[in-house]
């Protein structure tokens, strides 16, 4: 939770939930607040790799590089490792909020009892 959040959105109805008249003008009081996080999208990156070869200068050889393959894979492998981190920290999160939910219903429970 923040103090201050990114963005602050506002909701209020615009007529009576009881009769459909219009609340224009009327005084809103703040009920409840709740601060959501939302990750943004993950967006693509793409990457050429261009293999280039030479002939050298003393025995006439030709000459590349030749390892482009793993340099490919392994910068796939270090993007998916980032990006199973991330859905790691949303699930470790949820759980989180899902325990204490669960902790306040057993301790309202329990108090409820005695």
């Amino acid at each position: 939770m923040q103090a201050v959040p990114d963005k602050i959105i506002d909701l209020k109805s615009e007529y009576c939930q009881n009769c459909g008249a219009s609340l224009s003008g009327s005084t809103y009081t703040l009920r409840a607040k709740r601060q959501v996080v939302e990750i943004p999208p993950i967006l693509p990156i793409y990457e050429e790799y261009r293999q280039y070869s030479c002939t050298c200068r003393e025995c006439q050889a030709g000459s590349r590089f030749s390892t482009w393959v793993l340099i490919a894979l392994f910068n796939m492998a270090v993007r998916w490792s980032r990006l199973y981190l991330i859905f790691l920290c949303i699930n470790i999160f949820h759980l989180c909020v899902f325990k204490t939910c669960l902790l306040k219903y057993f301790l309202c429970s329990f108090r409820r009892e005695q």
